[in-house]
């Protein structure tokens, strides 16, 4: 005699099967088998960056009495500090002088060690007036030195001039005191010191002037850089040798825009008088530069077209041209 509880047991383990047959029957009617492993990660970009981490500033304190060898050729009287010394050491350092400040240059970071403001007050011909910033570079991605640029704030155009000049400008040395140019690469940690300098001519209508203006160092990426084009804007003597000869001509470069067009005029033979003058169009790219002459005077319509090289120091170009009358050589300037 069987007994029910075994009959029961073997009816539930049918129905299992038969339950775990049919599921599989759903899965391989609707979806192919699979099975998945998931992988978490973190992603950092790098970063280009720097930092200001310390300012310089300068004094000039007039000493009455100053004993040599400070400044002599200032009667004893002037001494220059660029090394942000307060009133109070300058005291220590000349016990028992007359000491009044004339004039400087004070400097104040902001929070974000980006944004540097330099004032000066009280300037006066004929002193060099110069402000330290020391930089940082902070970026994990090597970064390039493209640019430092000077923007004057509108209204105070009697400061243009002065950047023009040279009587503004800035210089940027390496830990070793070397020149920095555009274009030096940067590493996490390197040091650079921009030494910011400010001269005023001798220039009555420069008197009682308030003004301002920025002055912004860019730093990139250093595969991002781009050789900045050279300035050709002046005078030059343009020589074409042509048939074992040279043929001087003055050219004058009087426009260059910042994408590195320029435009200009000149003359054959050089210092006139012109029997033939002509005009220039052309592009300047990085130490690259190619332009087109027109003649408009002596051979109306006859054109040139010529490319050639920079200097690195901008004070000399080369190339080689061709005509429209099928002449070609190679021309410098001079």
């Amino acid at each position: 005699m069987k007994k029910k509880k075994n009959f029961n047991t073997a009816k539930l383990g049918v129905i299992f099967i038969l339950i775990a047959m049919v599921l599989a029957g759903v899965g391989a009617s609707y979806s192919a088998w699979f099975d998945t492993i998931t992988v978490e990660g973190t992603v950092n970009t790098g970063s280009v960056s720097w930092e200001v981490i310390d300012v310089s500033e300068t004094y000039v304190w007039k000493i009455h009495g100053l004993p040599e060898p400070y400044n002599p050729d200032w009667g004893n009287e002037i001494y220059v500090d660029y090394e942000m010394l307060p009133e109070a050491d300058i005291q220590a350092m000349f016990p028992g002088l007359l000491i009044e400040e004339i004039s400087s240059s004070t400097v104040t970071v902001a929070e974000d060690k980006h944004t540097v403001t330099v004032t000066y007050d009280n300037l006066f011909p004929c002193i060099w007036f110069k402000t330290d910033i020391e930089i940082k570079y902070t970026g994990s991605v090597p970064g390039k030195i493209n640019d430092i640029f000077y923007e004057v704030t509108e209204g105070d155009d009697w400061i243009t001039p002065l950047v023009i000049d040279g009587d503004i400008y800035a210089t940027a040395r390496d830990e070793d005191g070397n020149i920095v140019e555009l274009g030096c690469q940067l590493h996490q940690n390197d040091l650079i010191f921009i030494e910011l300098w400010v001269h005023i001519p001798q220039n009555n209508d420069l008197m009682l002037k308030e003004g301002s203006f920025e002055a912004s160092f860019e730093v990139i990426q250093w595969n991002e850089y781009v050789e900045p084009n050279k300035d050709v804007t002046g005078d030059w003597i343009l020589r074409f040798h042509l048939g074992g000869g040279t043929w001087d001509h003055d050219m004058s470069i009087t426009s260059q825009d910042p994408g590195g067009n320029i435009a200009g005029v000149g003359g054959y033979p050089a210092g006139g008088p012109y029997s033939h003058t002509w005009t220039l169009t052309g592009l300047v790219t990085g130490d690259q530069i190619s332009f087109t002459i027109v003649y408009q005077t002596g051979n109306p319509g006859y054109t040139v077209w010529a490319t050639g090289i920079i200097s690195s120091d901008g004070s000399y170009m080369s190339g080689t041209w061709s005509s429209s009358t099928g002449q070609n050589g190679n021309w410098e300037t001079q």
